[in-house]
């Protein structure tokens, strides 16, 4: 019943992670549709929700895990992003960000079905340190506000 269960998931955020890649891409080629961000967290939040209670069925090192963590960052950075979105050499750079988060999501959840899977091989060795230091940005800019 689990592995139904993660197939359906799979299947269906396969879906949803294309469609939220659509969204940031539009916003990409236009950056006065930074509004349609609240689009794509929705579409992260469901996947990330998903993550989240398909994951009780398997053990902490699942990569289900990881993809609700990473989904999670990705809202986050999608919610503060649009608090900023005058600044059009940030939104560019957030923008890239995300696209890059959510091909990453995508990769992990297209591996899910696949027994052992290193995640950390799917993830790109800076990544993560560049995610910190683009919140640390958003930490310093709200307080200058």
């Amino acid at each position: 019943m689990q592995d139904e269960i993660l197939k359906e998931f799979i299947e269906e955020s396969k879906t949803i992670v294309q469609d939220a890649k659509s969204i940031l891409v539009r916003i990409q080629e236009n950056l006065d549709l930074y509004p349609d961000l609240s689009k794509y967290s929705n579409a992260v939040d469901r996947i990330m929700g998903g993550s989240a209670t398909v994951a009780l069925g398997f053990s902490k090192d699942h990569p289900l895990h990881i993809v609700t963590d990473y989904t999670l960052t990705c809202k986050v950075l999608s919610v503060q992003l649009i608090q900023f979105a005058n600044d059009k050499n940030l939104l560019k750079n957030c923008l890239m960000m995300l696209i890059e988060t959510t091909e990453i999501v995508e990769k992990i959840i297209a591996s899910l079905h696949l027994p052992n899977i290193d995640v950390r091989n799917l993830v790109p060795p800076n990544f993560i340190e560049r995610v910190k230091e683009l919140s640390i940005h958003f930490q310093q800019s709200k307080k200058s506000l």
